[in-house]
């Protein structure tokens, strides 16, 4: 009956607000945080005990540094693999332009050849004349 006029153990009032806030949660449980999800524990949400707040932030930075890390490597390894592309399509290009330039000269030569044999034939003539 205690708990129901707001006197605690000692016998001093204890604030209403109080009061209320006990009748309305759940009694602690050991090793759970409340408004937490499952799995949060007292030490990895406030630290250990003695520990300072700077525990917990350099914890947390450490952290943030980690996700930071394997942003970077991912981000490095998406820009390498952009570079293989833009490698392999100027290789295909480089390949390309090889390819036309062969015919360009094979035409070359062929037209050449077509020319010393008009030549040959032209020349041919002039003498049977």
């Amino acid at each position: 009956m205690k708990a129901v006029e707001g006197i605690d153990e000692d016998g001093t009032q204890k604030p209403l607000t109080d009061e209320i806030y006990r009748q309305l949660m759940p009694p602690e449980k050991h090793g759970r945080v409340r408004m937490m999800s499952r799995g949060v524990t007292p030490t990895t949400y406030f630290g250990t005990r003695g520990s300072s707040s700077h525990c917990s932030s350099s914890i947390h930075i450490e952290v943030l540094e980690n996700e930071m890390a394997v942003m970077r490597n991912k981000t490095q390894e998406r820009e390498e693999e952009r570079q293989r592309e833009i490698d392999d399509m100027n290789r295909q290009a480089q390949q390309k332009e090889d390819d036309r330039e062969r015919e360009i000269n094979e035409m070359k030569r062929e037209a050449q050849q077509k020319d010393e044999g008009r030549q040959r034939e032209l020349d041919d003539m002039k003498r049977q004349l």
